[in-house]
């Protein structure tokens, strides 16, 4: 019986690695192959983000996954490297800087991907680069290195977190197409005269 059973495991394990030739899997950029593994992906796990975590408590995951792309190995080394940044995101210069911070320092872990980080888009940087710089450089701060925004992978790269604002600054209902009945009903709601 535990024969049998080890055969089935190796058959199906060999079923798994028989691709299609022209299979290609989303891939990060860098490294071999475009695959992005870090020289510590041995080390590579999944903790929990604690409340204490106070710059990423909330942000859309539960766990993060160490060391991460600055090679901070543990919660309290995230924690303490984090705590500088904690002015800048009370500004709001941009609404999605505590995504890009969190995708660098505390970067969603997935489980079914053990050797990936997943890193933030190109454009999620870029975008919360230039309203957050000019409001650091007003502090006398620069924007710090370890944000280069080339970096990170371009939008087309299935596997990096996207900005949750828009590209276009065009509003929803000014794409709507107007129609006839939809001037008479606002027409006949609004007290004109």
């Amino acid at each position: 019986m535990p024969l049998l059973l080890l055969s089935l495991l190796l058959a199906a394990a060999a079923s798994c690695l028989a691709m299609p030739p022209d299979w290609n899997p989303p891939s990060l950029p860098g490294g071999s192959g475009g695959i992005n593994v870090s020289p510590l992906a041995a080390a590579s796990r999944c903790v929990p983000i604690p409340r204490s975590l106070e710059l990423c408590a909330n942000i859309g995951y539960a766990e993060m996954r160490l060391p991460n792309m600055l090679n901070h190995d543990s919660v309290t080394e995230v924690q303490d490297n984090t705590k500088q940044w904690l002015p800048l995101t009370r500004t709001e210069c941009h609404r999605d800087v505590r995504v890009l911070l969190c995708s660098v320092y505390a970067p969603v872990c997935i489980h079914q991907l053990p050797d990936k980080q997943i890193k933030p888009c190109r454009s999620l940087c870029e975008a919360v680069r230039q309203p957050c710089a000019a409001f650091m450089r007003g502090f006398g701060f620069q924007w710090p290195e370890m944000l280069n925004c080339s970096q990170f992978p371009p939008d087309s790269d299935l596997m990096c977190i996207r900005s949750s604002v828009s590209s276009t600054a065009e509003c929803l209902a000014c794409r709507e197409k107007v129609t006839y009945e939809s001037i008479i009903a606002n027409f006949c709601v609004n007290k004109v005269g």
